[in-house]
């Protein structure tokens, strides 16, 4: 078995690895992929059967945070080989000094994986290819999330992302992307890896990876990333939560943050109370700030509780804009006012 990398460095523009099938023996399992149209290629939903189509120079708006790619079609008289989702297949987790790594087997095409060096904290996440075959010929590849049919947001799918190929090395997805597939992963969407057919004598590959049991084995993942509890124990005590403009969405790091100071909670016993507090800025209604902010303070209050903190030691309180920590000159909003704080009470030591 060989690994194939993915890199952090991600480009926009047309995304492609082949497989060549010269005694593969893998176009068996290969599927129709449907109509070829002009507004893309129909590939078939390895769990139900239906038709999704994949953006050929369509300028299709790319998953947050990452570059749009492009697709190219799929010609009808060479169909895509298809490795679809397993329910069956699960994600395992192993602590390996000195790394983390988290993999779910693929049938047929070997395993992908999740990879961290273990107590260093978050920030340094891979996702990596472990195939069986020299089945990706060195040439990069472009994902996207996809709700499967159990999901509430089915059938709704994101734009394709590019990564960057890496001579020698194959294809490998580092920070921030790493951290965006996961976090897709961990809310319950399936991701799809695809590539085109270039050159013509090689067929194109659409790769589907499940979800199913992520959400448990990524928590013992992050839990071998984490470094021993911090010294500076005041910096715990008083944390704080920054947001985007009018979001109250937790990334992964946050999360890890917010595990490390549930460990410290639960641990002393000498905390009698945890206060959430939510905050916004200035921008917008009144009314529909102090949502948001209570929106803020709760998903920070569910995390702590998720972490293992008893809800009985929490308070959860919501302010909208009232208590900024910092005003600009010019009257611009500041981005530091958009956050949620946990204040830990350690009563009379």
């Amino acid at each position: 078995m060989r690994w194939v990398r993915i890199s952090g460095r991600v480009a926009a523009g047309t995304v492609v690895f082949g497989l060549l099938l010269s005694g593969c023996g893998l176009l068996g399992g290969a599927r129709d992929p449907g109509p070829v149209t002009a507004a893309g290629t129909a590939l078939r939903s390895p769990e139900s059967g239906s038709d999704q189509t994949s953006p050929v120079g369509s300028g299709a708006a790319a998953n947050p945070g990452g570059p749009a790619a492009e697709v190219p079609a799929v010609t009808a008289d060479r169909p895509p080989v298809q490795f679809p989702a397993h329910w069956d297949a699960r994600w395992r987790f192993e602590r390996a000094e000195p790394f983390c790594r988290l993999t779910l087997a693929v049938p047929r095409y070997g395993a992908v994986s999740f990879v961290a060096p273990a107590g260093r904290g978050p920030g340094d996440l891979a996702f990596e290819l472990l195939a069986s075959r020299d089945l990706m010929a060195h040439r990069a590849v472009s994902w996207r999330r996809r709700a499967p049919s159990w999901h509430p947001q089915h059938p709704s799918s994101g734009g394709w992302e590019a990564t960057v190929e890496l001579p020698g090395l194959g294809v490998r997805v580092g920070m921030p992307s790493a951290e965006r597939m996961a976090l897709e992963l961990y809310g319950g969407y399936e991701l799809d890896l695809a590539s085109a057919a270039q050159p013509p004598e090689l067929h194109s590959v659409w790769l589907s990876i499940s979800s199913i049991g992520f959400r448990r084995a990524f928590d013992a993942f992050r839990q071998c990333q984490q470094p021993a509890l911090p010294q500076a124990l005041a910096a715990l005590e008083r944390t704080r939560i920054q947001f985007a403009t009018g979001s109250h969405r937790l990334s992964l790091s946050d999360r890890d943050r917010l595990q490390v100071l549930a460990r410290y909670v639960t641990a002393d016993p000498a905390v009698q109370r945890v206060f959430v507090d939510g905050h916004t800025d200035a921008v917008g209604k009144e009314r529909a700030n102090l949502s948001l902010s209570k929106q803020r303070a709760e998903a920070v209050y569910q995390a702590l509780v998720d972490a293992g903190v008893e809800p009985e030691l929490l308070a959860l309180r919501y302010h909208g804009e009232r208590y900024p920590v910092e005003r600009t000159a010019d009257g611009r909003p500041s981005a530091a006012n958009r956050r949620a704080t946990v204040r830990v009470d350690l009563g009379e030591r």
